[in-house]
């Protein structure tokens, strides 16, 4: 992602977004005194700079923010952020600025996910495992985790949540003295407003030998550097942070974890590339279709982070 020509300092006053702020907006609108100017980058908290504007994904909202670059470790964000408790409560009402409409959860198949998150899979024995799932989403796979595993508790605030194992909206409503053996966040970093925060929060809860599973947007992926703003991934405010390889491990060791593995990879945890439905496409002399789901899928399509990483104390 390349930046433009405009350049900030990290003392700089973002004027232009307060200026932003000032539109008038649809009904549901944001509460712009709720959101706070990031500046510093929120993984090493050095200075960026500003890549661009970008509207949010209300498409009746008019309102831009800007897509910064920290001049350090390069992780990219968005500035302003919402405060937490807000961003939560967006989640809760199903906002247009954080969903679409009609969005009912999403989660990654339990086999999928399963080859990434457990060693050994599929003969990984979880009878005795307790697994923790943060933005379980619809459900897929913590259900999948629960029918297998000793204990499988999931966090999420949206109103989609569900699926059989037990669920809750805040991850302040599991005892503190629950201990768990992995620990799942898929799709789940870029949404929140300080991923550091969540991070080392999230080595009270690891029992000894606990791993932690992620999977984030790849702001070093091609199809980040030649779409720019245009990259699928550019979803403010559901998204807000974009990782590099240096700010994605910066993030874990600052946490109190230490990396074991880290794979640029397809959306959903697909290690290979399903192009199944391209040979038919072609064959009804739909080419044009067919070339842009090779172009995407098989050219652009590692446009995602996996990380792996234990305890650091371990």
């Amino acid at each position: 992602m390349a930046a433009n020509q405009e350049t900030r300092s990290p003392a700089a006053p973002a004027s232009s977004i307060e200026n932003s702020c000032c539109l008038t907006s649809p009904i549901g609108a944001l509460d712009w005194s709720r959101l706070q100017q990031r500046i510093e980058c929120p993984v090493c908290r050095l200075g960026s700079r500003v890549l661009s504007k970008v509207r949010t994904i209300n498409p009746n909202a008019p309102e831009q923010l800007e897509l910064r670059r920290c001049v350090a470790c390069k992780h990219v964000f968005i500035n302003p952020v919402p405060d937490q408790d807000y961003l939560i409560e967006l989640y809760q009402q199903a906002s247009e600025y954080v969903v679409h409409r009609g969005y009912n959860g999403s989660s990654a198949s339990g086999d999928s996910a399963a080859k990434w998150i457990f060693p050994d899979f599929p003969d990984t024995d979880l009878t005795q495992t307790r697994f923790l799932e943060i933005g379980a989403g619809s459900g897929d796979l913590l259900s999948w985790v629960s029918q297998r595993a000793s204990l499988a508790i999931g966090v999420e605030p949206g109103p989609w949540r569900g699926g059989p194992g037990a669920v809750v909206a805040d991850l302040s409503e599991i005892p503190g003295c629950q201990r768990f053996d992995a620990i799942a966040l898929l799709d789940v970093l870029e949404h929140v407003a300080d991923p550091l925060l969540l991070l080392r929060r999230l080595t009270c809860y690891a029992d000894a030998g606990c791993t932690i599973s992620c999977t984030v947007p790849n702001s070093q992926s091609l199809a980040a550097r030649l779409l720019r703003t245009r990259w699928s991934m550019v979803r403010p405010i559901g998204h807000l942070n974009y990782f590099s390889s240096d700010s994605l491990d910066q993030a874990f060791r600052n946490s109190g974890w230490a990396p074991i593995r880290t794979a640029a990879i397809r959306a959903n945890l697909d290690a290979k590339c399903d192009l199944g439905g391209v040979l038919p496409a072609i064959l009804r002399g739909r080419f044009k279709w067919a070339a842009s789901q090779c172009i995407f899928r098989y050219v652009l399509g590692r446009d995602q982070w996996f990380i792996q990483a234990v305890r650091a104390d371990n």
